[in-house]
């Protein structure tokens, strides 16, 4: 059983055969505890500005590659370059009703507007990039083109990435 003793302040709380804490014990617990909450804390902190960081760079990345695919595949199966800018391109996609000439729903168009890189026909327009700076396009051959390099420029802000891609005209 526990009694009850006039002990001096630097004595334990508790009294009889059990050991306590001090006061001092108990400070000094606490004040490990802290410092080691505060570290788990910034740790955490940390770790998710690095995963936030690298989701945006992967983003961007996918971002990059799929446009960048999806302009070349295009550029691969087209029959024929109509205006070959640096900043766009406009090519005759398919031959939909079998007569040899190119008429407006069988064209399709890339280009920079404002930060998006657009993809044009005469359906639709698509937005392939919401983060491009940058577009570029360079040819093999300025009057006849069989050759396509496209040079793209993404930024999300912070990251900048640039990607390019050639493609081959397919009766080349």
């Amino acid at each position: 059983m526990l009694k009850l003793l006039n002990k001096s302040p630097h004595q334990r709380f508790w009294c009889g055969d059990k050991k306590g804490f001090t006061l001092i014990e108990m400070i000094i617990v606490v004040s490990i505890s802290v410092v080691i909450i505060a570290i788990i804390v910034n740790a955490y902190i940390a770790s998710t500005r690095v995963f936030q960081q690298e989701t945006g760079r992967a983003d961007i990345w996918l971002e990059g590659n799929h446009s960048l695919e999806v302009m070349s595949k295009e550029i691969m199966k087209s029959r024929k370059i109509i205006n070959a800018g640096n900043q766009s391109l406009s090519l005759w996609l398919e031959d939909l009703n079998l007569d040899n000439t190119s008429e407006a729903n069988e064209i399709i168009s890339y280009s920079l507007q404002g930060g998006n890189l657009m993809r044009t026909s005469s359906i639709d327009t698509t937005i392939l990039s919401g983060h491009a700076t940058n577009l570029n396009f360079s040819y093999d051959q300025p009057l006849n083109p069989s050759l396509v390099t496209i040079d793209l420029t993404l930024s999300d802000g912070q990251l900048l990435s640039t990607f390019e891609v050639k493609a081959k005209l397919r009766n080349f």
